[in-house]
């Protein structure tokens, strides 16, 4: 990478007048900042951060937005899996009824193991070893990174944002081997499961631990994969697969993002041509 190209200092990148800013820093502060200047000038982002998109309110709504030219998010759930991509499109032609899903590549790779025999802390250094974990797995393990994904689902799903405190949350923390030789018994499988329902006039979103039936589609779901089903009114059931961690797939996220604003750059819609000129904004 040419020096003359790296900063310490993010107004620089803004100052180049880009037409495209791909954040993958991570957390909320310094991403926060250079995301919402980068929108108010009217500058495309690609993100990774689910967690700053989930916890902003402004955000949240630009994300699920149908067709938002400014805002591409589809790394930030699910890594390889186009998760986002999948709930807009189902739930623009039909109501949806409900989300169930293994959202977090991390937390079903070290459930697998642990089930495998190998201790909690033993399968989270098995995952950072492979690349499937950060060198803090606290969000992943706590069940936190899962509520940001659901609710960033949820509320494209819905059409009605879900916030994360409206999400109750369970992570790896409460399994206990006891649990993991009970379910061993019944012939189960333990799956950290992500899932979101609309009851009556209000939807009901939770992250735990499930002990599932081996035939259930989410307990065929291993190692790093996610798996998201999709009930709508109809009645079925849409399912989509794919890996949910590592740097690959969510690398293949962020790089088919910046592609898809390349392809509004080039031959914008009229309706959001204007939206992309500088200084115009969000």
């Amino acid at each position: 990478m040419p020096r003359h190209l790296l900063t310490g200092h993010w107004p620089d990148l803004l100052a180049a007048d880009p037409d495209l800013v791909i954040e993958v820093i991570g957390g909320t502060q310094t991403a926060g900042e250079l995301i919402n200047a980068a929108r108010e000038r009217g500058i495309a982002v690609t993100t990774a951060n689910k967690q700053l998109l989930a916890v902003d309110p402004e955000l949240l709504q630009a994300t699920v937005a149908s067709g938002h030219p400014l805002l591409k998010a589809s790394a930030s759930v699910g890594g390889g899996l186009p998760a986002l991509e999948h709930t807009a499109l189902i739930s623009g032609e039909q109501p949806v009824t409900a989300l169930t899903g293994v959202l977090n590549g991390t937390c079903n790779y070290v459930l697998d193991r642990q089930q495998e025999g190998v201790n909690q802390s033993g399968a989270i250094a098995e995952a950072q070893e492979r690349g499937l974990a950060e060198a803090d797995p606290h969000l992943d393990i706590s069940g936190w990174d899962c509520v940001y994904k659901l609710s960033l689902l949820a509320s494209t799903a819905f059409d009605d944002l879900v916030t994360p405190e409206e999400i109750a949350r369970e992570g790896l923390e409460s399994v206990s081997e006891a649990q993991i030789a009970a379910a061993r018994e019944r012939g189960e499988v333990l799956k950290l499961v992500a899932e979101a329902r609309r009851l009556g006039g209000r939807i009901v979103a939770q992250v735990s631990v499930q002990s599932l039936k081996p035939n259930h589609p989410l307990a065929q779901c291993r190692q790093e994969a996610n798996c998201l089903l999709i009930e709508t009114a109809s009645g079925h059931t849409h399912r989509t697969d794919g890996l949910g961690a590592g740097r690959w797939p969510t690398t293949c996220s962020i790089l088919g993002d910046a592609l898809d604003v390349r392809r509004q750059l080039l031959a914008p819609p009229t309706s959001v041509r204007t939206r992309y000129q500088k200084g115009v904004g969000s």
